[in-house]
């Protein structure tokens, strides 16, 4: 069972060059068309989800267990990348928070030419800034260790072969 979806999941993801007719258009579209006749590919009752199976099984009966298995490691370091890439961000935003709320609360503060009425500005300002960026922080803190946790799950499932005795032989296992 397992084989049928993933086969069938690696296929979904090709998409097969659609042979052409010599006016250019695809082939068998001019001969359904001119006797009225309907292309079903699913038993009846099935609906969408019959033909897309049939499709799927088709489609997967064609591929060898190595072209399967490229496309499991090509989906599988797609997402690799993503989460490598969300929980860096996240990571880079957090202590960009973190260091900006400090240098906002630390540095001294100038001030040469006073207004008579509003002084040197708000005097706490700074430092409800920080605070914003301090929750800011926390929050992409938040974001990055879910993000970890994912990329350490996802680096567990890498697609890995496998060699098992089976009747007749070796099996492969992908």
């Amino acid at each position: 069972m397992q084989a049928w979806i993933v086969l069938a999941l690696g296929a979904s993801l090709l998409a097969a060059p659609v042979p052409e007719d010599s006016d250019g258009a695809p082939a068998g579209e001019d001969a359904a068309a001119s006797s009225g006749a309907e292309l079903v590919d699913a038993a009846p009752g099935e609906g969408a989800e019959g033909s897309a199976r049939a499709e799927a099984e088709s489609a997967a009966s064609e591929l060898s267990p190595v072209d399967v298995a490229a496309i499991q490691r090509a989906a599988w370091e797609r997402d690799d990348r993503r989460l490598r890439i969300q929980t860096g961000v996240s990571g880079g935003l957090a202590l960009g928070f973190v260091g900006v709320g400090l240098a906002l609360v630390f540095a001294p503060v100038t001030c040469a030419a006073p207004d008579p009425e509003f002084g040197c500005g708000e005097g706490y300002g700074r430092l409800y800034t920080s605070f914003v960026l301090f929750a800011g922080s926390g929050a992409a803190a938040i974001a990055m260790a879910a993000f970890g946790a994912r990329l350490g799950l996802h680096r567990r499932s890498r697609p890995r072969v496998t060699a098992a005795l089976a009747p007749g032989g070796i099996e492969l296992r992908f």
